[in-house]
């Protein structure tokens, strides 16, 4: 077979092309670990790509939103399985050192009678996807709360065993007949939304930024972040929380407000998340935003990612370096490698640094020159599969057709 592109480690996507026979073909010649999904836009923002023969594009605006204020409840007999998960994975949630305003205020609402030791740690509320047929424009996208909890115990523990379904796991049971993805009505899984952005510059050329966590030589999982290898990332990436859609949990709103809130807070979530990862917030118009696709990623088991494009214009890479680096401040385990620390790097050839082939520029990038470029790493690093993804999917895009979001003050912002 031929070389594999250097998004992860080989024998994961050996597994993810036996566990799904109907993705398999795409994962072994494309590298792409998420299923192909949709090309997306909100209203008049919207990207644009160069080539005229392109799929689709499903306009988020025109989706019939339903809202569940009730936490998702997952099966009982998983309830005892989800409690032993996330207790393995205690590490994965901030601890709430003495600032009892990042708990959870909800904690004993919770379906789950989480362990007490939950209760004073960062388990945000975060919005999953209980029914929607992205491919079906009139389909009507029914959101739900959720816990991270929730997270950590279905999509990003999807390959354990459960004793109380003989042995069974989650992946097992949310994936379809033909060896796909089971529509989110049927899944028992949280599939909780991801969000990530892709930087780029003035001229179109991706930014990347090192992420990984400390590593112990003798356990080759502690390379991981989450589910993901350490390695180059796309700009910034999370979770899309409760808070970010709902502006005070009015029940009262009715359906023209909650589609107003839902299509504000998925950009909202995403400069949310931008800030946290680069101390620059939206408001600031250093950087501008618009959306470009939705995809379910298949190492983590079906779960919904909407993927951003954030050009930060009028920047060379040089001066977002710098904005950046003079701001932030890591999230511990995550952006902190001491020979790294601080460093930005933009596809290259042959090597991590700053020169920037007009190839890789996003208007003239291609499949084929993306896996070139993730197998031509000098150092033997590689992309995260996230990162890989969020320009697989925007290759092509033609900066300047872009329509960006437009900026809005929401309630409470800085």
């Amino acid at each position: 077979m031929a070389q594999v592109a250097k998004t992860a480690f080989r024998e994961e996507m050996d597994h993810l092309a036996t566990q799904y026979p109907k993705y398999a073909e795409s994962i072994q010649n494309t590298y792409l670990w998420y299923d192909r999904g949709r090309r997306i836009r909100l209203g008049d923002a919207a990207c644009h790509w160069q080539r005229e023969s392109t799929p689709s594009v499903l306009d988020l605006a025109g989706c019939p939103i339903e809202l569940s204020r009730s936490f998702f409840k997952a099966d009982e007999a998983f309830h005892d399985h989800m409690i032993a998960r996330a207790v393995e994975k205690l590490g994965s949630t901030n601890v709430d050192s003495g600032h009892r305003e990042l708990a959870n205020k909800e904690f004993d609402k919770l379906p789950i009678k989480w362990p007490e030791g939950f209760r004073f740690r960062e388990v945000n509320n975060v919005v999953r996807i209980r029914s929607w047929d992205h491919d079906d424009p009139a389909s009507a996208l029914s959101l739900q709360k959720a816990t991270y909890l929730d997270q950590l115990a279905t999509n990003i523990s999807a390959d354990v065993p459960i004793v109380a379904k003989g042995g069974q796991t989650f992946r097992a049971l949310d994936r379809s007949e033909e060896g796909g993805l089971k529509p989110f009505s049927q899944c028992a899984q949280a599939n909780s939304i991801g969000v990530a952005a892709l930087f780029v510059d003035r001229n179109g050329v991706p930014i990347q930024r090192w992420r990984e966590k400390a590593r112990n030589p003798n356990d080759p999982s502690s390379e991981r972040l989450a589910v993901m290898a350490r390695g180059w990332h796309c700009g910034s990436s999370g979770a899309l929380t409760w808070e970010d859609i709902v502006l005070g949990e009015n029940p009262l709103a009715d359906a023209a407000t909650q589609q107003r809130y839902w299509l504000d807070g998925l950009v909202r979530g995403m400069a949310r998340e931008i800030k946290n990862e680069t101390g620059v917030g939206w408001s600031e118009g250093l950087w501008r935003i618009a959306p470009y696709h939705f995809a379910r990623e298949l190492k983590r088991a079906g779960k919904p990612q909407f993927f951003f494009l954030v050009q930060w214009h009028g920047m060379s890479t040089g001066e977002v370096q710098k904005e950046i680096l003079g701001r932030f401040k890591a999230e511990p385990d995550e952006y902190h490698d001491e020979s790294r620390k601080g460093i930005f790097g933009r596809l290259g050839p042959k090597e991590w640094g700053f020169r920037f082939p007009k190839r890789l520029r996003l208007d003239v990038l291609t499949h084929a020159a993306l896996f070139e470029d993730a197998n031509d790493i000098a150092d033997g690093s590689s992309q995260t599969y996230e990162s890989y993804a969020s320009l697989f999917f925007a290759a092509g895009i033609d900066l300047a057709k872009v329509r960006w979001c437009t900026y809005a003050p929401w309630v409470g912002e800085a």
